[in-house]
């Protein structure tokens, strides 16, 4: 593999950003702001298909699941919530949530931007880290200004992976190369997972799962190289 300059690979810099949940795109934005004093943690999400996505939630420090549970269900743009697990003060939930045309998820998925999870959600404003480099970052803020004004890049710092491909397996080696080569991670994207299976000669739902599970790969590997991480 042909060695490259740092910062220049495609997860390069790791964003501490600050962006408000708008009530018209998110759910969660819309509970959080009505009870402010719980901590809402996203673990995951996955888009399902073009309107809609799913998403683990946990809530902490929470006083009134009933009320909290019911607000939440009583959301315009959910379409359904799981509780998975409670403790007196906590609760896991999946939600299937409808997804805007000018929304967050979408101007995230759109600029390939790799959360770091959990991601923190509390009186109806996120805060978390991201892996993308300077100019995807960039330009996602543009877009961001427009979706939701007041998103803020609190903090950018080098977080460059080298020998990119020793991190995966050889089925996921095979998969990267064949997503970077058919432009799965360009901005606009180049090609979907639909195109890219059908090329690969493997089904969706395999391939998007190796995909999630590279894009994680990256992720801790992007974390482990960063400066505080020494």
């Amino acid at each position: 593999m042909t060695e490259r300059e740092p910062g220049t690979g495609p997860f390069s810099s790791i964003c501490h950003l600050k962006i408000p949940l708008l009530r018209k795109f998110s759910s969660l934005g819309e509970v959080s702001e009505a009870f402010p004093d719980v901590r809402f943690l996203m673990l995951s999400y996955l888009p399902l298909c073009d309107d809609e996505f799913t998403m683990n939630v946990r809530a902490e420090n929470v006083e009134d699941a009933e009320g909290l549970l019911r607000r939440w269900r009583a959301s315009d743009l959910l379409t359904s919530l799981e509780l998975l697990g409670q403790t007196p003060h906590s609760l896991l939930v999946t939600i299937t949530q409808k997804m805007p045309e000018r929304s967050l998820m979408r101007t995230v998925m759109k600029h390939q931007i790799l959360p770091m999870f959990p991601i923190q959600v509390r009186s109806g404003v996120l805060t978390g880290l991201v892996v993308t480099t300077p100019e995807k970052i960039r330009h996602f803020l543009i877009d961001m200004s427009k979706v939701s004004p007041g998103t803020t890049l609190e903090s950018i710092r080098p977080g460059d992976l080298l020998n990119i491909e020793s991190l995966f397996t050889p089925r996921q080696r095979e998969v990267y190369q064949a997503a970077r080569t058919a432009g799965y991670w360009d901005i606009p994207r180049r090609t979907t997972v639909t195109a890219l299976a059908q090329t690969m000669h493997l089904s969706k739902s395999s391939l998007a799962e190796t995909l999630a599970m590279i894009e994680k790969k990256l992720v801790q590997e992007a974390e482990h190289h960063s400066p505080e991480a020494s």
